[in-house]
């Protein structure tokens, strides 16, 4: 029975290959998958930048609290 489940699961692999590169879907696929991937990365930078700055602003205040007399 195991064999029988690969054979068909091979046999699908190889149709839906032959559908996606016959209609040239896979780069669709591809590239789509490519801008959601820059958009994470982009999110990411943006949101690290944006918690330095967040973390500059809140030791500036203690550093001036630190050398008060």
């Amino acid at each position: 029975m195991p064999n029988l489940a690969i054979h068909i699961g091979t046999a699908l692999q190889q149709a839906l290959d032959e559908i996606m590169l016959a209609n040239d879907k896979l780069w669709v696929v591809l590239a789509v998958v490519l801008i959601i991937w820059a958009g994470i990365v982009a999110y990411i930078y943006a949101l690290d930048r944006r918690l330095g700055r967040l973390e500059q602003a809140l030791a500036e205040p203690a550093a001036s609290d630190s050398s008060a007399p």
